[in-house]
């Protein structure tokens, strides 16, 4: 599990923080963010242990885990901007509730490709061939069709999609 500890933020912060309609690991943030620290600490030693070396390899390898995040999320809500249709974030949005908590172990699951559960979800079709999950991914993320194979980026991906869907949706 971990330690329970307490982290104050300004009241303007957890004011933003509670009008996030998506759910969120807040603590999971906080700890990429105290891991990115730590990793600024050890390098700035001069003298370096191997445990400085692994906690600064470690907030690197977070870093680049972010700016991939990064880029999926933005791909995710260009796609929902310029190409998705409504019918398409609707189906997101019920797939990513009727999950729950098994949401992230389905990317990972090894049993669909994660290009294949974006398709799905998008389209509301179970069984798509090969080739109408590669038609998907082609519209969705163009020339980076084949990152949505990478489960962290597909997350990303539907995450950027919602963030749009959730701004839009009461409008239609």
């Amino acid at each position: 599990m971990g330690t329970r500890m307490s982290v104050y933020v300004s009241d303007d912060l957890k004011k933003r923080m509670d009008k996030v309609k998506e759910p969120v690991n807040w603590s999971a943030v906080a700890c990429t963010a105290f891991e990115q620290k730590l990793g600024e600490i050890a390098e700035r030693k001069q003298r370096k242990n191997m445990a400085d070396v692994i906690q600064r390899l470690r907030a690197s390898k977070l870093e680049s885990d972010t700016e991939t995040e990064r880029q999926a999320r933005e791909a995710g809500r260009k796609w929902a901007m310029e190409y998705a249709t409504a019918r398409e974030l609707e189906n997101l949005e019920k797939a990513r509730e009727q999950c729950g908590n098994d949401y992230e172990r389905i990317f990972t699951n090894g049993m669909n490709r994660p290009a294949e559960v974006v398709a799905s979800f998008a389209t509301g079709q179970q069984d798509l061939d090969r080739a109408d999950v590669e038609q998907f991914a082609e519209r969705a993320a163009g020339e980076d069709a084949d990152k949505l194979d990478d489960p962290d980026y597909a997350l990303a991906f539907i995450d950027g999609a919602l963030d749009v869907w959730y701004d839009v949706k009461t409008e239609l």
